[in-house]
């Protein structure tokens, strides 16, 4: 309500008669609040609350996603690297021990070290099962025993039987399990 409306003009009584005259007025806009209420703050929070799990599970999925298309990149990689050695040798490296596949590095270790990124290698260290270093067999020399690995950080599997002319790359995927249908798999 305007002013006019409540008895008041300028901010004062209308009082035509010059008597006191007391004006009583309840207009929504002469109450001022300054704070929220219980109810409002917990519907906001709640807001709040639901949104920020929204993006926490996009996240999850994203990384998911990346880590999935990261293996992916680099099975590729190792399968051009691959065709490269079969080109030469007329035939895949063997990658087959007692009828099981074998890791990658394992098959890797005495053809020369693939060109792989960073986040693809772990450094084999003292305390691991295996040798941290073998021996060259070109040159003889000590050399740093890496593994490759795929975005979980797990052994990736090679197989190749004889008469060693196809080969599969395989890795746990996003449940770490072998052998499941989130697998993820490159043959030739």
């Amino acid at each position: 309500m305007r002013n006019a409306e409540c008895g008041m003009r300028n901010g004062r009584p209308l009082n035509d008669d010059r008597r006191e005259t007391r004006v009583v007025c309840h207009s929504s806009f002469s109450v001022h609040r300054s704070a929220l209420t219980l109810i409002e703050l917990l519907v906001v929070m709640a807001i709040m609350t639901i949104v920020a799990g929204a993006i926490v599970v996009a996240m999850v999925g994203g990384m998911r996603h990346a880590q999935v298309k990261g293996t992916q990149a680099f099975f590729e990689a190792v399968k051009a690297q691959m065709a490269q050695y079969r080109d030469t040798h007329r035939m895949y490296m063997p990658g087959w021990s007692d009828g099981n596949s074998i890791p990658l590095w394992q098959a890797l270790e005495y053809e020369g070290t693939f060109a792989a990124k960073k986040d693809f290698l772990e450094k084999v260290e003292e305390d691991d099962a295996e040798d941290p270093t073998f021996t060259d067999p070109t040159t003889g020399e000590n050399v740093q025993r890496y593994r490759y690995i795929d975005a979980w950080r797990n052994p990736i599997e090679y197989e190749c039987a004889p008469p060693f002319t196809r080969f599969e790359l395989r890795s746990g995927g996003p449940d770490l399990e072998l052998y499941t249908d989130d697998d993820i798999i490159v043959t030739d």
